[in-house]
Order: C-alpha cells, then structure tokens, then sequence
C-alpha cells in the first residue's frame, strides 16, 4: 500500500476514533482530557492538551486558583480547572487553540494549584465581569488598596470571595475555605502612573491603602 493511499485510511480512522471518544464521555466535563496523573513531586499534570505555551496580547490576566487539598489528595485539582472554567468560559482542552495558556504549576512562596491565563476579549470580560458583577455582590468587598499596583503598572491581588460569583453557584456547597484565587492583571502600560490610569478608566476600584483599612474597620 503506497503512502499515498495509506494516508486518507488514517485520517478516517483517526476521526473515528476521536468520534468515539467523545461518544463515549460526552456527560465528562473534560471529554478531551487524558488521565490524571501524578508527577514524583505531586504536581497534577496533563498531556500535550494542555497548553503550556506563552500568551501575547494588549492586556493578559492571569489566574491561579489554589486550595490546600491539593496537598492531600492531588485529584482536587480537577474542582480547581472547573472553577476557573466557570469563571472565564476558557476550558482548558480549548486554552491553546484560543491562544491562552493553562496549566498546573507550583508559584514561588505558594501552594500548588491550576493556573490559567487569559488574553484579549477574555482577559477584557474577565476584568469586566470583576468591576461590574463579582466585587459589587460581595458586601464586605472595600476596594483593591493601591499599594498592589506596581512600577510597571500591574496589578496583582487575592479574589476577596468567590462565594459571590454567580457562575459558581453550582459549586457553592465546594467553596470551601482554604481555596482562593490570585489576580495578576497584566496592564499593556509600562509605568505605575500608566496602570493606574488604565484600570480606573475603566471604574476598577483601586484606593490607597489607608481608605481600605478604614472601610475594613
């Protein structure tokens, strides 16, 4: 059998076959995803669908969502990509083609957890979706004190509460405490002064950070 005829039989046998993946796992939440495994420092790691590549773009937003269970039992991390799925309407079995970036990491100074980074109109309705929604429900939310914003005009911040999020009321009775998420807002300003412009432009509420603690009291 020549090469040439060989191919097309392949190609149909492969779209068969990924036909029948999804067949037969439709109800996963993550029919593309490969088994979870267990690396030797139990970092939960993935196969090639998982991008693990860089991101680009006027604004990036990067979120990773933690939770000390994970030390325990590793298999929490698939509650953790739901979450950020919920969150972002980003899956991370669609992360790469989108141009994002997902994947389970270990920050310096922190747990390990699931890491997902958005750009573009993402990252914009991310940012949205926390000025105009998920800070506004949140009655013990004061503002983001300003002192998080650094010299080169990015923000990075822990989510106050993700009780308030109405994308993850399904997984209410999961939000358990011991979870959080971390915001690093990548602004496309070069300077703190740039940063801070471009984020109360757009209403995010940034005050110094002796008006928080006042407000906290």
């Amino acid at each position: 059998m020549s090469v040439n005829s060989f191919f097309p039989l392949f190609l149909r046998f492969f779209v068969m076959t990924v036909s029948k993946t999804f067949q037969s796992t439709e109800s996963s939440d993550y029919p593309l995803m490969s088994s979870l495994q267990h690396h030797v420092q139990a970092v939960c790691v993935y196969d090639t669908l998982v991008n693990t590549g860089s991101f680009s773009g006027p604004l990036s937003i990067s979120l990773h969502c933690t939770d000390k269970g994970l030390l325990v039992d590793p298999k929490d991390g698939i509650r953790l990509m739901k979450i950020l799925s919920l969150l972002t309407g980003v899956y991370p079995e669609s992360a790469q083609a989108q141009g994002h970036h997902a994947q389970f990491s270990i920050r310096k100074d922190d747990l390990l957890g699931f890491t997902l980074s958005l750009k573009g109109e993402a990252a914009e309705a991310f940012l949205s979706r926390c000025i105009h929604t998920f800070f506004p429900l949140d009655p013990t939310f004061q503002g983001i004190p300003l002192s998080q914003l650094n010299a080169q005009g990015d923000l990075s911040f822990t989510f106050p509460s993700l009780t308030h999020c109405p994308e993850l009321d399904p997984l209410k009775p999961l939000l358990e405490e011991g979870l959080y998420l971390q915001v690093s807002i990548c602004t496309p300003e070069t300077s703190l002064e740039g940063g801070y412009r471009y984020l109360t432009e757009r209403q995010f509420p940034l005050l110094p950070e002796s008006a928080v603690q006042e407000n906290g009291q």
